[in-house]
């Protein structure tokens, strides 16, 4: 119990050191810490004060369905149980901001999927060869020092002018609020680059989108084959 107590204080103190250094975001999840897989626990903290209930609809987006929520008030462990009577629940406190806790998830619990939508076109009135594919892909792009990691794809041979619709289906469990994602899309023809992304387009987290309309700009200059579109 003591050594519980110690790390819960410990986590408290971590957040808290965080927060006051200005580096914590207004946008941040409620719930800072690497959410526990299926059967498991962790150690986690309250970013602000926030009622169970929201913390466990957050954790449901992050492929978590919690069981159990534990804190320790008093000197004394409270347990909340996800999904019992209200009257069960009534006596658990409100997570306190910095506030460390404990979290179970369920078992079996299929992690949900998240989808990013949207339409890609371009403004040069050109008709694209049949063979014209576009791809779109969804980017963790956390890390400057190291290559964006793929989330999900969508590829299609094009047909009639733009836009041109897309959807990504992604799971919910490889993404991390304070993570940064975003879309790329890009035109090719027998392999060379006709159109591309040229601008950052965020989506999901920290308040961005989970629909966009992207714009792609010229990517090579060897268009003279293609008609222009009337």
């Amino acid at each position: 119990m003591t050594r519980l107590m110690w790390c819960l204080g410990a986590a408290a103190g971590v957040f808290a050191l965080f927060a006051s250094s200005g580096l914590a975001s207004a946008q941040a999840p409620i719930v800072v810490g690497q959410v526990p897989r299926e059967s498991e626990a962790a150690l986690l903290v309250s970013a602000r004060d926030a009622a169970a209930d929201n913390v466990v609809e957050e954790l449901r987006g992050r492929g978590c369905s919690v069981e159990t929520i534990a804190v320790i008030e008093a000197g004394a462990w409270r347990i909340y149980v996800a999904g019992a009577p209200e009257a069960v629940g009534a006596s658990f406190p409100p997570l306190r901001a910095n506030g460390a806790f404990y979290v179970r998830c369920r078992a079996g619990v299929e992690a949900p999927s998240g989808v990013v939508t949207g339409t890609v076109g371009y403004r040069e009135r050109i008709a694209l060869p049949p063979d014209a594919v576009l791809t779109v892909r969804l980017l963790d792009v956390s890390r400057a020092d190291a290559p964006a990691v793929e989330l999900a794809a969508h590829q299609a041979v094009l047909a009639g002018g733009p836009p041109y619709a897309f959807s990504l289906t992604y799971d919910r469990q490889h993404v991390q609020a304070t993570h940064t994602y975003s879309v790329r899309a890009e035109i090719r023809v027998g392999g060379e680059l006709w159109f591309t992304t040229d601008t950052a387009v965020h989506v999901i987290t920290q308040g961005s989108p989970q629909s966009v309309e992207l714009t792609l700009v010229r990517g090579v200059r060897a268009l003279g084959t293609a008609g222009e579109r009337s």
